[in-house]
C-alpha cells in the first residue's frame, strides 16, 4: 500500500517544528519534568513526548545539523522526507472518531475490527510476539528475582517500543516497502538485504530447534495423559518432526495461517491456569519453607534474563508490513501502536513470569509448564494448546527460513545481490527437508531450551531489535532530530545490543565452566 490519498480538498497546514532553541540543537529537559510531574497519565504524557521528538524536521536550517550535508545522501531528500511527514502529520489526518467521552471510547473499543485501524495493528504485531518463548519466562524471572525480574522485563517493552517506532517510522515516510529495503536504502547498498536474509535463516533454524524441544516436552507427558504408550522425548522430536515434514514441503501454507491464530489465545489460556493456580503452589512453597527471592543483581543472569525477556517481545518483522497498512500513519499513532502492542505482551508476561516464578521459584524449569504435575486436566489442555502451537510454528517458521535461505544461494551463484528468483519447488522442498533435518538433530542433543531462547535473544535478536534500527536511525533519522535526543535515542540502541551480545558471550563462557 503506497502513500494516504492526496485527493482530498483540504491542503496540508504549515509544518510545524519541534520545540528548542532557534537551530534546532536542543531539547528542554525541565519542561519535560514538569509536565509529566504536573499531569496524572505519566504513560500519555510520556507518549506524548516521544511522539514530538521522532517527528523529522523541517529541512530549513538543516546546514546547523552535525554533518547534515551528505547524511542522507544515500536515502530519500530531505525535501521527500519533509513532504512525506508533512501528508501523515497534518491535522485533518489526525482528527478522531471519539470525542473523548467515556461511553465514545468504549463503543469505538467494541466496535468491529477495520483494516488499517489501530487495534487491528496492535493486535497483529502483538499476536506476531506471542509464542513459545513465553515458556521460558518464569526460569527468567527465577535467575535475577521477582523485583528484577519486573525491572528487567519493563527495559525490554520500552526499548522493543522505541525501536519499533524508529522502523515504523523511517520505513513509512521513506516508502521503504519491507524491512530487508529499509536497510539496504539505509545503507546505500542492495548488499545490505542479504544481511538480514542471512540473519532470518540462523533464527528460522534457532526457532525451530526451540519448538522441537518443547514439542520433546509436551508429547510425552500428553501420551501418558491419555493412557498411550510413551514414546520418549528422542522418538517424540522425530515423530513431530515426520508429521511436520509434507507442511515445510510447499513454499506457501496459507491454510495453516489460520491456526495459527490459536497462538494468543493458547497464551491467554495458559496465563489464565498460572494466575488461578499460583495461590495453592505458593502457599504450598511457604509450608516448605522456600520463599521467593526478591532482588538478585548477578550481572550475567540479568544479561541472560534481559535476552529471554527481548526474544519474547520480538515482534519488528512485521513492523515494515503493519505500517503500510495502518490509515492515517502520524508519527502519533504509530507511537500508539507501538506503545499498545508492547503494553498488550508486557501484561501477560507479567502474569505468566511472576505467576510461574511464585508457584515453583528456585525449581522453576526451563519450560515452566514441566513443572505442573501430568495428572492436572487443566493443564493437560495447555500442553496440548501449545503442543499445537508449536507444531503449527514449524513450518511457518520453515517457510520464512528457506525462502531467505534459497535468496542467499541465488545471490551466491548469480553474484548479484538481487538475484532473479525463480519458482523451483523441488529446490526449496529440498532445501526444507536439510533445515528441518538439522533442527531436528540439534532438538534431540539439546535439553535446555532457555540457554537456546537466550543465545538466540542475545544475538539474532538483539541484531533486528537494536543493532539494525540503531543503523538505520543514524542513516535516516539521526540528523533530523534535536541533539540531546537523538544522542540518547542512538545510545540507548547501541548499548542494549552491547549488553545482548554480551549475554551470549557470558552464556558460552558460563558453558565452558570459565566464569
Amino acid at each position: 500500500m503506497g502513500l494516504l490519498d492526496m485527493g482530498s480538498s483540504a491542503s496540508p497546514a504549515p509544518y510545524k517544528p519541534l520545540n528548542g532553541d532557534e537551530k534546532g540543537m536542543t531539547t528542554p529537559i525541565s519542561p519535560l519534568l514538569t509536565r509529566l510531574l504536573s499531569n496524572g497519565n505519566v504513560v500519555g504524557q510520556g507518549r506524548k513526548y516521544l511522539t514530538e521528538q521522532v517527528t523529522p524536521r523541517t529541512p530549513q536550517g538543516r546546514g546547523a545539523l552535525d554533518d547534515a550535508a551528505g547524511q542522507l545522501q544515500r536515502v530519500p531528500s530531505w525535501e521527500k522526507l519533509h513532504a512525506n511527514t508533512q501528508i501523515h502529520n497534518c491535522p485533518h489526518n489526525e482528527m478522531s472518531t471519539s470525542d473523548g467521552s467515556f461511553r465514545s471510547r468504549v463503543l469505538s473499543a467494541v466496535k468491529p475490527l477495520q483494516p488499517g485501524s489501530n487495534r487491528t495493528c496492535v493486535l497483529t504485531l502483538a499476536a506476531t510476539a506471542l509464542g513459545s518463548g513465553v515458556l521460558a519466562l518464569p526460569y527468567a524471572f527465577s535467575h535475577v528475582g521477582l523485583m528484577v525480574g519486573l525491572l528487567v522485563l519493563t527495559l525490554a517493552a520500552c526499548l522493543s517500543c522505541v525501536s519499533l517506532v524508529i522502523l515504523m517510522v523511517a520505513a513509512r515516510y521513506t516508502e521503504a516497502e519491507s524491512f530487508a529495503a529499509l536497510l539496504a536504502l539505509a545503507a546505500g547498498s542492495s548488499k545490505a538485504g542479504l544481511v538480514l536474509d542471512a540473519c532470518l535463516v540462523i533464527y528460522g533454524c534457532t526457532a525451530l530447534l526451540a519448538l522441537l524441544i518443547f514439542e520433546g516436552d509436551f508429547v510425552p507427558a500428553i501420551l501418558d495423559a491419555f493412557g498411550l504408550p510413551s514414546l520418549g522425548r528422542t522418538l517424540s522430536i522425530i515423530g513431530v518432526a515426520a508429521l511436520a515434514w509434507p507442511f515445510v514441503l510447499p513454499a506457501k501454507i496459507s491454510a495453516l495461517r489460520y491456526v495459527a491464530a490459536l497462538s494468543p489465545f493458547a497464551i491467554l489460556y495458559v496465563a489464565g491456569n498460572v494466575v488461578v493456580q499460583t495461590p495453592a503452589y505458593y502457599h504450598e512453597a511457604l509450608l516448605n519453607d522456600s520463599k521467593p527471592v526478591l532482588w538478585m543483581f548477578k550481572p550475567v543472569q540479568m544479561l541472560q534474563a534481559l535476552s529471554i525477556f527481548v526474544f519474547s517481545v520480538m515482534c519488528h518483522a512485521n513492523a515494515v508490513p503493519v505500517v503500510h497498512i495502518l490509515d492515517r500513519p502520524s508519527v502519533a499513532r504509530i507511537v500508539k501502536v507501538a506503545t499498545y502492542s508492547n503494553t498488550c505482551c508486557w501484561t501477560l508476561y507479567v502474569l505468566i513470569g511472576v505467576g510461574g516464578y511464585l508457584s515453583f521459584q528456585g525449581n522453576v524449569q526451563g519450560d515452566f509448564i514441566l513443572n505442573y504435575p501430568d495428572d492436572s486436566k487443566s493443564m493437560l489442555c495447555c500442553r496440548v494448546m501449545m503442543a499445537v502451537v508449536c507444531f503449527v510454528g514449524i513450518p511457518m517458521n520453515s517457510g520464512n527460513c528457506v525462502m531467505a535461505l534459497q535468496k542467499l544461494l541465488a545471490a551466491a551463484w548469480q553474484r548479484n545481490p538481487e538475484p532473479e528468483m525463480e519458482d523451483r519447488p523441488l529446490l526449496f522442498a529440498l532445501l526444507a527437508t536439510v533445515v528441518l533435518s538439522i533442527a531436528t538433530v540439534g532438538a534431540i542433543h539439546l535439553t535446555d531450551v532457555a540457554k537456546v531462547i537466550s543465545v538466540a535473544g542475545g544475538s539474532l535478536t538483539t541484531l533486528q531489535m537494536f543493532w539494525i534500527p540503531a543503523y538505520v536511525y543514524w542513516k535516516i533519522l539521526y540528523p533530523s532530530q534535536p541533539r540531546v535526543f537523538r544522542i540518547c535515542v542512538l545510545a540507548t540502541m547501541i548499548s542494549a545490543g552491547v549488553a545482548g551480545f554480551s549475554s551470549v558471550i557470558a552464556t558460552f563462557a558460563a558453558a565452558m565452566q570459565l566464569i
